[in-house]
């Protein structure tokens, strides 16, 4: 979970440096989100089940 959030955060500096573009960005942080929306629901779920 740490990293999927690093992740977001540097995806988020590229694209403000211009490194992406808007469009590569946008592809690629909403795979980035969707990780991060799975790994929350999979952490829940253990919670849950302990």
């Amino acid at each position: 979970m740490k990293e999927a959030n690093e992740t977001k955060y540097w995806l988020l500096l590229l694209h403000e440096s211009e490194y992406l573009d808007d469009s590569s960005y946008e592809s690629v942080n909403e795979d980035c989100l969707n990780l991060i929306r799975l790994l929350v629901s999979i952490i829940k779920r253990m919670k849950c089940a302990a």
